[in-house]
């Protein structure tokens, strides 16, 4: 989770410059990463499943959802790009940081999840990390 988060963020480090200087808009970002992004997945996909599960990616509902994702996320991205050119990545990092917390809340309601100790420790170092960036330095 940590390297996740780390990486996530050094990417939009790097990205905030070039969308500056505009030598790329935000939606060029999102297409060229959801292509990366896709690549990688169904590569993963066909090394660990060759042909034994191919009809599940023709099949329509899973293809209706696969859409449906796609779309959104990349409406996410989208504005996540839109909203880092406007304002500093660590300002805009507050916005979603509370979404693993909230993942972990509707997964123990919906889903019936266990809510362990480790839940609770990475819940507060989310917490301490928005209270520390939102803080205002004396």
């Amino acid at each position: 989770m940590m390297i996740t988060a780390a990486i996530w963020m050094l990417a939009h480090a790097f990205t905030r410059p070039i969308l500056d200087k505009e030598e790329i808009t935000a939606t060029q970002v999102v297409f060229i990463r959801n292509v990366i992004s896709g690549t990688i997945l169904i590569s993963t996909y066909f090394i660990f499943f060759p042909l034994s599960n191919i009809n599940l990616l023709f099949d329509p509902i899973n293809m209706f959802f696969f859409i449906t994702i796609g779309f959104f996320y990349a409406f996410d991205v989208l504005y996540w790009y839109r909203a880092i050119q406007k304002i500093d990545i660590s300002k805009a990092s507050i916005i979603v940081s509370p979404m693993p917390i909230l993942v972990a809340f509707f997964a123990y309601l919906i889903l019936g999840e266990i809510f362990t100790i480790y839940h609770l420790i990475g819940t507060l170092i989310v917490i301490g990390s928005i209270i520390m960036i939102v803080r205002k330095k004396v």
